[in-house]
């Protein structure tokens, strides 16, 4: 499982790098992937210090640090 996760958070990664910011769902949407993968995979970026969460009014904003 965390050979899943490690690659659902490269693909994570290389689409902030292209993409910029973007908001959560837009990341769920176009990865096609369940929340409990997607997050999974975004606190392993944040523990690694890649990427941040900010908090918009409805949603979540993530980019690269």
């Amino acid at each position: 499982m965390s050979k899943q996760i490690g690659l659902l958070a490269g693909k994570i990664w290389n689409f902030l790098n292209a993409k910029g910011e973007v908001p959560v769902l837009v990341l769920k949407t176009r990865l096609g992937v369940p929340n409990s993968l997607l997050y999974l995979a975004l606190g392993w970026l944040i523990r690694e210090e890649k990427i941040y969460i900010k908090k918009e009014t409805k949603d979540y904003r993530v980019g690269l640090h």
